[in-house]
């Protein structure tokens, strides 16, 4: 139902003539250029605020979600790659001062074999934000254990709903260890299933995809264990793989999570990605699954708000003809125009009959006014009021003329 909406937007923004110094407290990083001011988040493990700047009424947001972890080859086992992860790009309409959460995913960690282990539990855990985790306990036996699914990278409001979301990118399905007949066990990309694993005539279906409307369902076939299926989008979305399905695959997390793949005698699947979503109300939109490998990021730009007024000079002379007032300005590309105010004692009056256009030039331009109403020995104070386009003002003075 997206698709009429879904239009290419400017590329953005990791170029080389943008550097982002990203420190280890804080993942967000903003570099302003001549029109436009681009910030990036990058994976931190937990959620970051975004408090939108003064003036700023919208802006476009490039969501990457994670990627799912990996099954490195083992003997005669192919192992996989997990899936990659969505990219959404939209454009949000905003309102100067709300606070946006930002989670950006992590990516999932890689799957292994242990041989002859001891007792004990072993966890290969999910990336963060929805990436589902794979764990295996048993006694002095094999443990085969998944990539597990890559977070999920979003945007929400306050809470943590599926209707406080406002964009999504689904994050990778882990990858399982594929069969003896080598086929991999990839992941699914987000939004999509994972491959079916066959050996002779037994196939595991990979894990299901989450979706719009509910999340994916695990993997499955003759004579092999499923994991599990997905979840509603959140910090557990991605489906699971345990001691039943020791090998295959976790989902990916999103806006509703994949679920988990299967395990056969010789065959094992990767988990499922997790779905993206993009708030109705966005515009702008491209959806690209199985863009991002690693961990996710969110990129957010938006334009340059004008720089307010800044007045350079001002003077006031009697002239034979009235009192001359000249101003120049530093800046004005926000401007309307200029109103005068003359006082005698406490009362300040406007002079102007009406504004006074701005040149509206970014380098600043002069100005002058001749107040002819002024009376010849009578000391006075001028004031300059510059208005601005969104109805703030800036005042000059007081000037005395004696």
């Amino acid at each position: 139902m997206l698709a009429p909406a879904r239009k290419t937007i400017l590329g953005l923004i990791l170029a080389g003539s943008l550097l982002f110094a990203v420190g280890p407290a804080h993942a967000a990083s903003c570099v302003t250029g001549a029109t436009t001011t681009t910030c990036l988040f990058l994976y931190t493990g937990a959620a970051e605020d975004w408090i939108v700047p003064a003036g700023v009424t919208s802006a476009v947001f490039d969501v990457h979600g994670a990627q799912g972890g990996d099954f490195a080859p083992v003997s005669v086992l192919p192992g996989g790659f997990g899936g990659k992860g969505g990219r959404v790009q939209a454009t949000l309409a905003l309102t100067p001062g709300e606070t946006l959460h930002l989670r950006v995913g992590g990516r999932g960690g890689d799957g292994f074999i242990e041989i002859d282990t001891g007792s004990g539990t072993r966890t290969v855990a999910g990336g963060f934000n929805g990436g589902g985790t794979n764990t295996f306990t048993c006694d002095a036996c094999e443990i085969n254990l998944g990539g597990s699914g890559g977070g999920s990278s979003d945007v929400r409001t306050s809470g943590d709903g599926l209707a406080d979301r406002l964009l999504v990118a689904g994050g990778g399905g882990g990858a399982g260890f594929g069969s003896v007949t080598s086929d991999p066990g990839n992941g699914g990309n987000s939004a999509n299933a994972a491959k079916s694993v066959t050996n002779g005539a037994s196939t595991c279906s990979g894990g299901g995809p989450g979706t719009l409307v509910g999340p994916g369902a695990a993997g499955s076939g003759p004579g092999c264990s499923s994991g599990s299926p997905g979840a509603a989008g959140g910090l557990t979305g991605g489906g699971t793989s345990s001691m039943a399905a020791g090998g295959s695959g976790a989902g990916g997390g999103g806006y509703f999570g994949g679920g988990a793949g299967a395990a056969g005698p010789f065959g094992v699947s990767g988990g499922g990605g997790g779905s993206d979503y993009v708030d109705p109300s966005a515009t702008n939109v491209t959806i690209t699954d199985g863009f991002q490998s690693g961990t996710g990021a969110i990129i957010v730009t938006y334009a340059n708000q004008p720089t307010a007024v800044t007045f350079a000079s001002a003077s006031a002379t009697r002239t034979a003809k009235g009192i001359l007032l000249r101003w120049r300005t530093g800046t004005e590309a926000d401007l309307l125009g200029f109103h005068v105010y003359r006082s005698r004692g406490d009362t300040w009056q406007r002079i102007t009959h009406s504004l006074l256009a701005a040149k509206r030039t970014v380098s600043g331009a002069s100005y002058r006014f001749l107040d002819r109403t002024a009376r010849r020995g009578v000391a006075y104070r001028y004031r300059i009021k510059a208005v601005h386009s969104d109805g703030t003002a800036a005042w000059l003075g007081p000037m005395r003329v004696a």
